[in-house]
């Protein structure tokens, strides 16, 4: 399970990187265009907010909200023993987190920056199996010199290419 939000192309990923790896995977957003994205990647896309929690467990979720609501949705869903994971950067000093959930049911959270050094190979091999298509993903692309108006659009991806410096 993803929980999409303000992360925005992070859960998006995450859901097809899943995918990609064979899991299946439910991506869970009130976004409509990450939710599209994240149908295109072969997910399960779930309409829906933070705190609607069905019956469904999951071995693994991925917090992708920037919301410690989404953390507490994504650490609710796991199934005893499962690994939740947060993409989430949280500037208050604190954020309540389910302790006592979390030992009687074995969870284990992770948060911090992934160490990409280690997984790109994986992740190399995956797009060149044409596995993961991460060019699919893309909300919208453009030049350089429009970047400032292209970042604008708030869409999921923004890519902005830029013509070699050394022509």
């Amino acid at each position: 399970m993803v929980v999409g939000g303000r992360a925005k192309s992070i859960g998006v990923y995450a859901a097809a990187i899943g995918r990609a790896m064979g899991a299946e995977v439910d991506y869970m957003d009130h976004n409509q265009e990450r939710l599209a994205l994240a149908a295109k990647a072969g997910a399960i896309p779930i309409e829906g907010r933070i705190g609607s929690i069905g019956k469904k467990r999951y071995d693994v979720t991925v917090d992708a909200t920037n919301k410690a609501e989404g953390l507490l949705h994504a650490i609710r869903t796991l199934a005893n023993h499962g690994i939740c994971s947060s993409a989430s950067i949280f500037f208050q000093r604190s954020i309540p987190v389910p302790m006592f959930l979390m030992y009687s049911r074995g969870l284990t959270l992770r948060s911090g920056l992934t160490n990409s050094r280690s997984v790109i190979p994986e992740i190399v091999k995956l797009i060149a199996t044409k596995k993961l298509r991460p060019e699919e993903l893309t909300s919208i692309q453009g030049a350089f010199d429009d970047a400032h108006e292209l970042f604008r659009t708030k869409l999921t991806k923004v890519i902005v290419t830029r013509s070699s410096v050394f022509t």
